[in-house]
């Protein structure tokens, strides 16, 4: 399946408002670190209590894998 074709897919079912979309993601965002010094009002790290922490290199790596 092509680029352009996969994007053809996701907008038509947007456009159908299809629950169930046929498609593959156009981005995929990883956060490798939970270390943020802004306090941004709406952002959900601010509700919780978890210390910071870097992401594992080896387990990045994995979920690029596959």
């Amino acid at each position: 399946m092509g680029r352009t074709s996969n994007r053809l897919r996701l907008f038509s079912a947007y456009l159908r408002r299809k629950a169930r979309v046929k498609s593959l993601p156009v981005s995929l965002i990883i956060e490798t670190t939970s270390y943020c010094n802004l306090k941004c009002p709406m952002c959900p790290r601010q509700q919780t209590d978890y210390p910071g922490a870097n992401m594992d290199p080896l387990l990045f790596e994995r979920i690029v894998d596959e």
